[in-house]
Protein backbone atom coordinates (compact mmCIF):
# COMPACT_ATOMS: atom_id res chain seq x y z
CA UNK A 1 0.00 0.00 0.00
CA UNK A 2 1.27 3.46 -0.82
CA UNK A 3 0.18 7.03 -0.49
CA UNK A 4 1.97 7.96 -3.69
CA UNK A 5 -0.19 9.63 -6.38
CA UNK A 6 -0.05 7.16 -9.25
CA UNK A 7 -2.33 9.40 -11.32
CA UNK A 8 -0.76 12.76 -10.57
CA UNK A 9 -0.98 15.50 -13.20
CA UNK A 10 2.82 15.92 -13.37
CA UNK A 11 5.54 13.37 -12.68
CA UNK A 12 8.55 15.64 -12.74
CA UNK A 13 9.57 19.26 -13.31
CA UNK A 14 12.75 19.78 -15.34
CA UNK A 15 14.77 22.92 -16.08
CA UNK A 16 17.17 22.99 -19.04
CA UNK A 17 19.69 25.72 -19.86
CA UNK A 18 22.87 27.23 -18.45
CA UNK A 19 23.67 29.29 -15.38
CA UNK A 20 26.64 30.86 -13.61
CA UNK A 21 27.83 27.43 -12.39
CA UNK A 22 27.78 25.71 -15.78
CA UNK A 23 29.05 28.67 -17.80
CA UNK A 24 28.83 28.81 -21.59
CA UNK A 25 30.57 26.10 -23.60
CA UNK A 26 30.21 26.49 -27.34
CA UNK A 27 30.23 23.56 -29.72
CA UNK A 28 33.23 23.59 -32.06
CA UNK A 29 32.26 24.30 -35.65
CA UNK A 30 34.88 24.79 -38.38
CA UNK A 31 32.37 26.55 -40.62
CA UNK A 32 31.82 29.40 -38.15
CA UNK A 33 34.13 32.11 -36.90
CA UNK A 34 35.12 31.63 -33.29
CA UNK A 35 34.28 35.20 -32.33
CA UNK A 36 30.74 35.07 -33.74
CA UNK A 37 29.19 33.89 -30.48
CA UNK A 38 25.64 34.92 -31.41
CA UNK A 39 25.65 32.50 -34.34
CA UNK A 40 27.33 29.64 -32.50
CA UNK A 41 25.49 26.81 -30.81
CA UNK A 42 26.33 26.05 -27.19
CA UNK A 43 25.73 23.08 -24.90
CA UNK A 44 22.75 23.13 -22.54
CA UNK A 45 22.49 21.17 -19.30
CA UNK A 46 19.87 19.76 -16.98
CA UNK A 47 19.74 22.40 -14.25
CA UNK A 48 16.95 20.94 -12.11
CA UNK A 49 14.96 17.69 -11.85
CA UNK A 50 12.23 17.90 -9.21
CA UNK A 51 9.53 15.34 -8.44
CA UNK A 52 7.28 14.99 -5.42
CA UNK A 53 10.00 12.93 -3.73
CA UNK A 54 13.30 14.66 -4.48
CA UNK A 55 14.95 17.80 -5.83
CA UNK A 56 18.14 17.32 -7.83
CA UNK A 57 20.37 19.93 -9.46
CA UNK A 58 22.74 17.90 -11.67
CA UNK A 59 24.88 20.85 -12.79
CA UNK A 60 25.27 22.35 -9.31
CA UNK A 61 27.97 21.70 -6.73
CA UNK A 62 25.16 20.75 -4.34
CA UNK A 63 23.48 18.21 -6.57
CA UNK A 64 20.61 17.43 -4.20
CA UNK A 65 18.49 19.31 -1.71
CA UNK A 66 17.96 16.93 1.19
CA UNK A 67 15.52 19.27 2.91
CA UNK A 68 13.04 18.71 0.06
CA UNK A 69 10.26 17.84 0.38
CA UNK A 70 9.47 19.23 3.84
CA UNK A 71 9.27 16.44 6.41
CA UNK A 72 5.53 16.97 6.97
CA UNK A 73 4.88 16.47 3.24
CA UNK A 74 7.09 13.49 2.60
CA UNK A 75 5.24 10.59 1.02
CA UNK A 76 5.39 7.33 2.90
CA UNK A 77 5.32 3.86 1.41
CA UNK A 78 4.04 1.01 3.50
CA UNK A 79 5.20 -2.58 3.15
CA UNK A 80 3.64 -5.69 4.57
CA UNK A 81 5.81 -7.96 6.68
CA UNK A 82 5.17 -11.32 5.00
CA UNK A 83 6.94 -13.23 7.76
CA UNK A 84 4.37 -12.31 10.34
CA UNK A 85 1.02 -14.04 10.49
CA UNK A 86 -0.67 -10.77 11.41
CA UNK A 87 -0.37 -8.04 8.82
CA UNK A 88 2.07 -5.46 10.08
CA UNK A 89 3.07 -2.30 8.29
CA UNK A 90 6.47 -0.69 8.09
CA UNK A 91 6.96 2.83 6.82
CA UNK A 92 9.72 3.79 4.42
CA UNK A 93 10.28 7.26 3.05
CA UNK A 94 10.38 7.53 -0.71
CA UNK A 95 13.17 10.04 -0.37
CA UNK A 96 15.43 7.13 0.55
CA UNK A 97 14.69 5.23 -2.68
CA UNK A 98 15.98 5.87 -6.16
CA UNK A 99 14.24 8.91 -7.66
CA UNK A 100 12.79 8.93 -11.13
CA UNK A 101 15.52 9.41 -13.70
CA UNK A 102 15.08 11.59 -16.75
CA UNK A 103 18.59 11.30 -18.13
CA UNK A 104 17.56 8.37 -20.33
CA UNK A 105 15.36 10.76 -22.28
CA UNK A 106 17.11 13.35 -24.42
CA UNK A 107 15.13 16.22 -22.91
CA UNK A 108 17.69 19.03 -23.52
CA UNK A 109 17.73 18.30 -27.26
CA UNK A 110 13.92 18.23 -27.41
CA UNK A 111 13.72 21.55 -25.56
CA UNK A 112 16.05 23.12 -28.15
CA UNK A 113 15.36 21.07 -31.30
CA UNK A 114 17.22 23.55 -33.52
CA UNK A 115 20.04 24.14 -31.03
CA UNK A 116 20.62 26.74 -28.30
CA UNK A 117 21.87 30.21 -29.21
CA UNK A 118 22.52 33.57 -27.57
CA UNK A 119 20.41 36.60 -28.48
CA UNK A 120 21.14 40.30 -28.62
CA UNK A 121 17.45 41.05 -28.02
CA UNK A 122 15.06 38.80 -26.10
CA UNK A 123 12.52 36.91 -28.26
CA UNK A 124 9.00 36.33 -26.93
CA UNK A 125 8.47 33.45 -24.54
CA UNK A 126 7.24 30.38 -26.39
CA UNK A 127 5.92 26.94 -25.57
CA UNK A 128 5.94 23.64 -27.41
CA UNK A 129 5.17 20.03 -26.58
CA UNK A 130 6.81 16.68 -27.27
CA UNK A 131 6.44 13.02 -26.38
CA UNK A 132 9.02 10.86 -24.61
CA UNK A 133 8.86 7.20 -25.67
CA UNK A 134 10.67 4.65 -23.52
CA UNK A 135 12.33 1.58 -25.01
CA UNK A 136 9.44 -0.43 -23.50
CA UNK A 137 6.93 1.59 -25.53
CA UNK A 138 5.60 3.58 -22.57
CA UNK A 139 4.98 7.24 -23.39
CA UNK A 140 5.28 10.38 -21.36
CA UNK A 141 4.02 13.73 -22.50
CA UNK A 142 5.91 16.96 -21.98
CA UNK A 143 5.27 20.66 -22.41
CA UNK A 144 8.10 23.16 -22.14
CA UNK A 145 8.13 26.94 -21.98
CA UNK A 146 11.24 28.89 -22.97
CA UNK A 147 11.95 32.29 -21.44
CA UNK A 148 15.02 34.53 -21.62
CA UNK A 149 17.31 35.97 -18.94
CA UNK A 150 19.90 38.72 -19.22
CA UNK A 151 23.50 37.68 -18.55
CA UNK A 152 26.92 39.31 -18.74
CA UNK A 153 29.40 36.97 -20.43
CA UNK A 154 33.20 37.03 -20.37
CA UNK A 155 35.59 34.68 -22.17
CA UNK A 156 37.63 32.41 -19.90
CA UNK A 157 39.28 30.41 -22.65
CA UNK A 158 38.50 29.48 -26.23
CA UNK A 159 34.81 28.54 -26.62
CA UNK A 160 34.27 28.78 -22.83
CA UNK A 161 32.63 31.81 -21.21
CA UNK A 162 31.86 32.78 -17.65
CA UNK A 163 28.34 34.20 -17.24
CA UNK A 164 26.68 36.11 -14.41
CA UNK A 165 23.06 37.28 -14.19
CA UNK A 166 22.58 40.96 -14.88
CA UNK A 167 20.30 42.01 -12.05
CA UNK A 168 20.93 45.74 -11.86
CA UNK A 169 20.76 48.38 -14.56
CA UNK A 170 24.08 49.80 -13.30
CA UNK A 171 25.80 46.77 -14.82
CA UNK A 172 25.22 48.23 -18.27
CA UNK A 173 27.66 51.07 -17.56
CA UNK A 174 30.33 48.95 -15.87
CA UNK A 175 30.90 46.33 -18.57
CA UNK A 176 34.56 45.66 -19.24
CA UNK A 177 35.95 45.49 -22.75
CA UNK A 178 36.02 41.67 -22.70
CA UNK A 179 32.45 41.45 -21.45
CA UNK A 180 29.22 41.56 -23.39
CA UNK A 181 25.53 41.53 -22.58
CA UNK A 182 23.32 38.73 -23.97
CA UNK A 183 19.96 37.05 -23.52
CA UNK A 184 20.11 33.33 -22.77
CA UNK A 185 17.12 30.95 -23.04
CA UNK A 186 16.02 28.77 -20.15
CA UNK A 187 13.45 26.02 -20.59
CA UNK A 188 11.05 24.82 -17.86
CA UNK A 189 9.49 21.43 -18.64
CA UNK A 190 6.59 19.47 -17.18
CA UNK A 191 6.56 15.71 -17.79
CA UNK A 192 3.35 13.73 -17.34
CA UNK A 193 1.81 10.34 -18.06
CA UNK A 194 -1.13 12.19 -19.62
CA UNK A 195 -1.30 14.53 -22.65
CA UNK A 196 -2.61 17.59 -20.77
CA UNK A 197 -0.72 19.95 -23.06
CA UNK A 198 -2.86 23.05 -22.44
CA UNK A 199 -3.10 22.50 -18.68
CA UNK A 200 0.66 22.15 -18.45
CA UNK A 201 1.16 25.29 -20.54
CA UNK A 202 -1.12 27.22 -18.17
CA UNK A 203 0.91 26.00 -15.19
CA UNK A 204 4.19 26.91 -16.86
CA UNK A 205 2.93 30.40 -17.74
CA UNK A 206 2.29 31.02 -14.06
CA UNK A 207 5.61 29.73 -12.76
CA UNK A 208 7.74 31.43 -15.43
CA UNK A 209 6.30 34.85 -14.60
CA UNK A 210 7.20 34.17 -10.97
CA UNK A 211 10.71 32.93 -11.82
CA UNK A 212 11.38 36.13 -13.77
CA UNK A 213 10.11 38.31 -10.90
CA UNK A 214 12.01 36.36 -8.22
CA UNK A 215 15.18 35.20 -9.98
CA UNK A 216 17.11 35.20 -6.69
CA UNK A 217 14.69 32.62 -5.27
CA UNK A 218 14.92 30.27 -8.25
CA UNK A 219 15.12 27.00 -6.29
CA UNK A 220 12.47 27.98 -3.74
CA UNK A 221 9.95 29.03 -6.40
CA UNK A 222 10.62 25.89 -8.43
CA UNK A 223 10.24 23.54 -5.47
CA UNK A 224 6.99 25.13 -4.34
CA UNK A 225 5.69 24.82 -7.88
CA UNK A 226 6.72 21.16 -8.13
CA UNK A 227 5.01 20.33 -4.83
CA UNK A 228 1.78 21.76 -6.24
CA UNK A 229 1.65 20.23 -9.72
CA UNK A 230 2.90 16.77 -8.68
CA UNK A 231 0.09 16.49 -6.13
CA UNK A 232 -2.82 17.38 -8.41
CA UNK A 233 -4.74 14.16 -9.17
CA UNK A 234 -6.07 13.32 -12.62
CA UNK A 235 -9.80 12.49 -12.53
CA UNK A 236 -11.03 9.16 -13.94
CA UNK A 237 -13.78 8.97 -16.55
CA UNK A 238 -16.95 10.50 -15.18
CA UNK A 239 -18.75 13.79 -14.59
CA UNK A 240 -16.21 15.22 -12.14
CA UNK A 241 -13.22 17.41 -12.97
CA UNK A 242 -10.35 18.55 -10.76
CA UNK A 243 -9.79 22.28 -10.34
CA UNK A 244 -6.93 24.12 -8.64
CA UNK A 245 -5.59 27.64 -8.37
CA UNK A 246 -2.22 28.52 -9.87
CA UNK A 247 -1.34 32.18 -9.41
CA UNK A 248 -4.15 34.22 -10.96
CA UNK A 249 -5.46 31.31 -13.02
CA UNK A 250 -8.05 28.74 -12.04
CA UNK A 251 -7.09 25.59 -13.93
CA UNK A 252 -9.44 22.67 -14.58
CA UNK A 253 -8.17 19.15 -15.27
CA UNK A 254 -10.95 17.47 -17.22
CA UNK A 255 -11.72 13.75 -17.16
CA UNK A 256 -11.28 11.55 -20.28
CA UNK A 257 -14.26 11.40 -22.66
CA UNK A 258 -14.70 7.65 -22.16
CA UNK A 259 -13.25 4.67 -20.32
CA UNK A 260 -9.93 3.55 -21.77
CA UNK A 261 -9.21 6.82 -23.58
CA UNK A 262 -6.41 9.19 -22.79
CA UNK A 263 -7.56 12.72 -21.92
CA UNK A 264 -7.91 15.10 -24.88
CA UNK A 265 -6.51 18.52 -24.00
CA UNK A 266 -6.35 20.00 -27.49
CA UNK A 267 -9.17 21.52 -29.52
CA UNK A 268 -9.95 18.87 -32.15
CA UNK A 269 -11.84 21.48 -34.14
CA UNK A 270 -8.50 23.04 -35.10
CA UNK A 271 -7.84 20.05 -37.36
CA UNK A 272 -10.68 21.16 -39.62
CA UNK A 273 -9.13 24.62 -40.00
CA UNK A 274 -5.80 23.03 -40.97
CA UNK A 275 -7.06 20.23 -43.24
CA UNK A 276 -10.08 19.51 -45.39
CA UNK A 277 -12.26 16.56 -44.34
CA UNK A 278 -10.97 14.60 -47.35
CA UNK A 279 -7.35 15.15 -46.31
CA UNK A 280 -8.14 14.17 -42.72
CA UNK A 281 -9.65 10.90 -43.97
CA UNK A 282 -6.62 10.29 -46.21
CA UNK A 283 -4.28 10.79 -43.25
CA UNK A 284 -6.35 8.44 -41.09
CA UNK A 285 -6.23 5.86 -43.88
CA UNK A 286 -2.43 6.13 -43.98
CA UNK A 287 -2.33 5.61 -40.22
CA UNK A 288 -4.57 2.53 -40.48
CA UNK A 289 -2.31 1.20 -43.24
CA UNK A 290 0.66 1.69 -40.89
CA UNK A 291 2.55 3.84 -43.33
CA UNK A 292 5.84 5.50 -42.47
CA UNK A 293 4.68 9.07 -41.81
CA UNK A 294 6.17 12.43 -40.92
CA UNK A 295 4.28 15.64 -40.13
CA UNK A 296 6.07 18.90 -40.90
CA UNK A 297 5.43 22.53 -39.98
CA UNK A 298 7.27 25.83 -39.74
CA UNK A 299 5.89 26.07 -36.18
CA UNK A 300 7.08 23.13 -34.07
CA UNK A 301 4.44 23.91 -31.42
CA UNK A 302 1.80 22.56 -33.86
CA UNK A 303 3.40 19.14 -34.26
CA UNK A 304 2.54 17.25 -31.05
CA UNK A 305 -1.04 18.65 -30.65
CA UNK A 306 -1.86 17.92 -34.30
CA UNK A 307 -0.52 14.37 -34.24
CA UNK A 308 -2.20 13.70 -30.89
CA UNK A 309 -5.48 14.91 -32.42
CA UNK A 310 -5.19 12.24 -35.12
CA UNK A 311 -4.42 9.67 -32.42
CA UNK A 312 -7.72 10.62 -30.78
CA UNK A 313 -9.63 10.23 -34.05
CA UNK A 314 -8.42 6.70 -34.87
CA UNK A 315 -9.69 5.30 -31.56
CA UNK A 316 -10.46 2.37 -30.97
CA UNK A 317 -7.39 1.67 -33.12
CA UNK A 318 -4.12 2.47 -31.38
CA UNK A 319 -0.66 3.35 -32.68
CA UNK A 320 1.78 1.00 -30.93
CA UNK A 321 4.87 1.74 -32.99
CA UNK A 322 7.69 4.27 -33.08
CA UNK A 323 6.16 7.60 -32.10
CA UNK A 324 8.31 10.75 -32.08
CA UNK A 325 6.15 13.87 -32.71
CA UNK A 326 9.21 16.12 -32.49
CA UNK A 327 12.46 15.06 -34.12
CA UNK A 328 15.32 17.53 -33.41
CA UNK A 329 17.35 18.76 -36.37
CA UNK A 330 20.39 16.89 -35.03
CA UNK A 331 18.49 13.57 -35.16
CA UNK A 332 17.02 13.69 -38.68
CA UNK A 333 18.75 10.44 -39.60
CA UNK A 334 16.04 8.83 -37.46
CA UNK A 335 13.60 9.47 -40.31
CA UNK A 336 15.37 6.83 -42.40
CA UNK A 337 14.82 4.08 -39.84
CA UNK A 338 12.98 1.03 -41.23
CA UNK A 339 9.66 -0.15 -39.82
CA UNK A 340 6.42 1.60 -38.94
CA UNK A 341 7.21 5.09 -37.69
CA UNK A 342 5.35 8.31 -36.97
CA UNK A 343 7.45 11.47 -36.77
CA UNK A 344 7.13 15.23 -36.65
CA UNK A 345 9.78 17.80 -37.56
CA UNK A 346 10.38 21.32 -38.87
CA UNK A 347 9.48 21.86 -42.51
CA UNK A 348 13.07 22.85 -43.28
CA UNK A 349 13.69 19.07 -43.35
CA UNK A 350 11.54 18.56 -46.45
CA UNK A 351 14.55 18.29 -48.73
CA UNK A 352 15.91 15.39 -46.69
CA UNK A 353 12.47 13.79 -46.44
CA UNK A 354 12.15 13.89 -50.24
CA UNK A 355 15.05 11.45 -50.52
CA UNK A 356 13.46 8.84 -48.24
CA UNK A 357 11.51 6.25 -50.23
CA UNK A 358 8.09 5.14 -49.01
CA UNK A 359 7.51 7.90 -46.46
CA UNK A 360 4.29 9.92 -46.35
CA UNK A 361 4.84 13.60 -45.54
CA UNK A 362 1.98 15.70 -44.21
CA UNK A 363 2.40 19.49 -44.36
CA UNK A 364 0.40 21.01 -41.51
CA UNK A 365 0.89 24.57 -42.80
CA UNK A 366 -0.64 23.91 -46.22
CA UNK A 367 -2.95 21.05 -45.29
CA UNK A 368 -1.48 18.82 -48.01
CA UNK A 369 -0.14 15.29 -48.18
CA UNK A 370 3.08 15.97 -50.01
CA UNK A 371 4.45 12.58 -50.93
CA UNK A 372 1.30 10.60 -51.52
CA UNK A 373 -1.24 10.44 -54.29
CA UNK A 374 -4.02 8.29 -55.64
CA UNK A 375 -5.97 7.84 -58.81
CA UNK A 376 -8.55 10.46 -57.83
CA UNK A 377 -6.13 13.22 -56.84
CA UNK A 378 -3.55 15.35 -58.59
CA UNK A 379 -0.04 14.04 -58.12
CA UNK A 380 1.86 16.03 -55.51
CA UNK A 381 5.57 15.67 -54.93
CA UNK A 382 8.26 16.95 -52.67
CA UNK A 383 10.75 19.62 -53.82
CA UNK A 384 12.90 17.28 -55.94
CA UNK A 385 10.11 16.14 -58.29
CA UNK A 386 9.90 12.37 -58.56
CA UNK A 387 9.63 11.08 -62.07
CA UNK A 388 8.85 7.49 -61.15
CA UNK A 389 5.19 6.93 -60.28
CA UNK A 390 6.14 3.85 -58.28
CA UNK A 391 7.60 6.16 -55.65
CA UNK A 392 4.12 7.47 -54.89
CA UNK A 393 1.67 5.87 -52.53
CA UNK A 394 -1.91 5.30 -53.57
CA UNK A 395 -4.35 6.18 -50.80
CA UNK A 396 -7.52 4.10 -51.15
CA UNK A 397 -10.82 5.79 -50.40
CA UNK A 398 -12.90 4.86 -47.37
CA UNK A 399 -16.37 3.38 -48.00
CA UNK A 400 -18.56 6.10 -49.50
CA UNK A 401 -21.63 5.56 -47.33
CA UNK A 402 -19.67 5.80 -44.08
CA UNK A 403 -17.90 8.96 -45.24
CA UNK A 404 -21.22 10.54 -46.22
CA UNK A 405 -22.62 9.90 -42.73
CA UNK A 406 -19.50 11.36 -41.13
CA UNK A 407 -19.75 14.56 -43.16
CA UNK A 408 -23.41 14.91 -42.22
CA UNK A 409 -22.50 14.59 -38.53
CA UNK A 410 -19.60 17.03 -38.78
CA UNK A 411 -21.86 19.69 -40.32
CA UNK A 412 -23.89 19.69 -37.11
CA UNK A 413 -20.87 20.46 -34.92
CA UNK A 414 -20.00 24.05 -34.01
CA UNK A 415 -16.19 24.34 -34.06
CA UNK A 416 -15.53 28.10 -34.02
CA UNK A 417 -15.91 29.58 -30.55
CA UNK A 418 -16.12 33.21 -31.68
CA UNK A 419 -18.83 32.53 -34.25
CA UNK A 420 -20.96 30.49 -31.89
CA UNK A 421 -20.65 32.78 -28.87
CA UNK A 422 -20.76 36.12 -30.70
CA UNK A 423 -24.34 36.83 -29.59
CA UNK A 424 -23.59 36.24 -25.90
CA UNK A 425 -22.50 38.82 -23.34
CA UNK A 426 -18.80 39.35 -22.86
CA UNK A 427 -17.44 37.54 -19.77
CA UNK A 428 -16.48 40.03 -17.06
CA UNK A 429 -13.69 37.97 -15.56
CA UNK A 430 -10.75 35.95 -16.84
CA UNK A 431 -11.99 32.89 -14.97
CA UNK A 432 -15.42 33.07 -16.57
CA UNK A 433 -13.96 33.58 -20.07
CA UNK A 434 -11.60 30.62 -19.68
CA UNK A 435 -14.40 28.43 -18.31
CA UNK A 436 -16.74 29.23 -21.20
CA UNK A 437 -14.09 28.53 -23.81
CA UNK A 438 -13.04 25.27 -22.09
CA UNK A 439 -16.67 24.09 -21.95
CA UNK A 440 -17.11 24.88 -25.64
CA UNK A 441 -13.97 22.97 -26.62
CA UNK A 442 -14.94 20.02 -24.41
CA UNK A 443 -18.40 19.76 -25.98
CA UNK A 444 -16.93 20.13 -29.47
CA UNK A 445 -14.34 17.41 -28.80
CA UNK A 446 -17.05 15.08 -27.47
CA UNK A 447 -19.08 15.44 -30.66
CA UNK A 448 -16.10 15.07 -33.00
CA UNK A 449 -14.87 11.96 -31.17
CA UNK A 450 -18.37 10.45 -31.29
CA UNK A 451 -18.68 11.17 -35.03
CA UNK A 452 -15.39 9.43 -35.84
CA UNK A 453 -16.12 6.49 -33.55
CA UNK A 454 -19.37 6.09 -35.46
CA UNK A 455 -17.36 6.20 -38.70
CA UNK A 456 -15.32 3.18 -37.62
CA UNK A 457 -18.48 1.35 -36.57
CA UNK A 458 -19.99 1.95 -40.00
CA UNK A 459 -16.83 0.88 -41.83
CA UNK A 460 -16.22 -2.29 -39.82
CA UNK A 461 -19.76 -3.23 -38.80
CA UNK A 462 -19.81 -6.30 -41.07
CA UNK A 463 -16.58 -7.66 -39.60
CA UNK A 464 -18.61 -9.37 -36.87
CA UNK A 465 -20.51 -11.39 -39.49
CA UNK A 466 -17.28 -13.09 -40.57
CA UNK A 467 -15.77 -13.42 -37.10
CA UNK A 468 -15.99 -16.70 -35.20
CA UNK A 469 -15.18 -15.61 -31.69
CA UNK A 470 -15.12 -19.12 -30.24
CA UNK A 471 -12.44 -20.15 -32.76
CA UNK A 472 -10.79 -16.73 -32.79
CA UNK A 473 -10.92 -16.74 -36.57
CA UNK A 474 -11.80 -13.99 -39.05
CA UNK A 475 -12.46 -14.97 -42.66
CA UNK A 476 -10.77 -12.15 -44.58
CA UNK A 477 -11.35 -13.61 -48.04
CA UNK A 478 -15.12 -13.93 -47.64
CA UNK A 479 -15.31 -10.50 -46.03
CA UNK A 480 -13.46 -8.89 -48.96
CA UNK A 481 -15.67 -10.68 -51.51
CA UNK A 482 -18.76 -9.32 -49.79
CA UNK A 483 -17.64 -5.71 -50.19
CA UNK A 484 -18.28 -3.44 -53.15
CA UNK A 485 -15.49 -3.54 -55.73
CA UNK A 486 -14.62 0.13 -55.29
CA UNK A 487 -14.14 -0.43 -51.52
CA UNK A 488 -12.01 -3.57 -51.61
CA UNK A 489 -8.80 -1.61 -52.07
CA UNK A 490 -9.29 0.13 -48.71
CA UNK A 491 -10.18 -3.05 -46.85
CA UNK A 492 -7.43 -5.15 -48.43
CA UNK A 493 -4.75 -2.72 -47.25
CA UNK A 494 -6.13 -2.37 -43.73
CA UNK A 495 -7.14 -5.94 -42.88
CA UNK A 496 -3.55 -7.23 -42.85
CA UNK A 497 -2.16 -4.69 -40.41
CA UNK A 498 -1.28 -5.26 -36.77
CA UNK A 499 -3.64 -2.41 -35.81
CA UNK A 500 -6.56 -4.33 -37.30
CA UNK A 501 -5.46 -7.54 -35.54
CA UNK A 502 -5.54 -5.70 -32.22
CA UNK A 503 -8.99 -4.40 -33.12
CA UNK A 504 -10.13 -7.99 -33.83
CA UNK A 505 -8.74 -9.15 -30.49
CA UNK A 506 -10.86 -6.51 -28.78
CA UNK A 507 -13.97 -7.79 -30.56
CA UNK A 508 -13.15 -11.43 -29.83
CA UNK A 509 -12.28 -11.06 -26.16
CA UNK A 510 -15.04 -8.52 -25.55
CA UNK A 511 -12.96 -6.99 -22.75
CA UNK A 512 -11.91 -3.85 -24.57
CA UNK A 513 -13.05 -0.59 -23.02
CA UNK A 514 -14.68 0.42 -26.31
CA UNK A 515 -16.39 -2.93 -26.96
CA UNK A 516 -19.80 -2.14 -25.50
CA UNK A 517 -20.00 1.19 -27.31
CA UNK A 518 -19.06 -0.48 -30.59
CA UNK A 519 -21.70 -3.20 -30.39
CA UNK A 520 -24.31 -0.73 -29.19
CA UNK A 521 -23.75 1.47 -32.25
CA UNK A 522 -23.68 -1.35 -34.81
CA UNK A 523 -26.05 -0.17 -37.53
CA UNK A 524 -28.64 -2.48 -39.04
CA UNK A 525 -27.67 -3.78 -42.44
CA UNK A 526 -30.25 -4.34 -45.16
CA UNK A 527 -30.36 -7.45 -47.28
CA UNK A 528 -28.55 -5.56 -50.06
CA UNK A 529 -25.64 -4.86 -47.76
CA UNK A 530 -26.22 -1.07 -47.71
CA UNK A 531 -26.28 0.62 -44.32
CA UNK A 532 -29.82 1.45 -43.23
CA UNK A 533 -29.09 5.03 -42.26
CA UNK A 534 -31.38 7.00 -44.49
CA UNK A 535 -28.75 7.84 -47.12
CA UNK A 536 -30.37 9.16 -50.27
CA UNK A 537 -29.89 6.89 -53.26
CA UNK A 538 -28.74 9.68 -55.60
CA UNK A 539 -26.51 12.08 -53.75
Amino acid sequence: MSYEFHNSLVDVVVVVGVDSETGLKFMPSPSQESDDVFNSEYNVRLLAVISDKSARYPASTESRDYTYPPSELRVKQYKRNTLSRRATIKAAYYGQSEEESVEEYNIPTLCFPDGAYLYTNPPSEKAHSFVLTHITGDRKYATCLTYYQTFVAEMVKEEVYKIEPERFSADLTTLQQAQFRCFIPTCVVLVSKYPYFEVMKDCLSCVVSKLKAKSLEFKTVLQEFALTVTRVPVPPYGPLNVGFQMGMLHIDVRAPLSVGRLPIDVHLGNLFFLFSVEKILDILTCLLMQQNMVFVSADISLLAPTIESFMALIYPFTWRYVYVPLVPSSCLDLLEAPGTNLYGCHNSSLKKISKIPGIVAVDIDTGNILSATDECHNRASLPNDHSNDDEFLEIPKMPTDAVYILKQELRKIAMNYELERGHLLTPLSLSEARSQRADFHHNCNSQIVAAFFQLWVHIFCEVTDFLKAEKKHFNREQFLESQAKNERSFYSKVLHTDMFRQFLNGLINKDADWGQSFFRLLPKVSSSGRLCTGIPANR
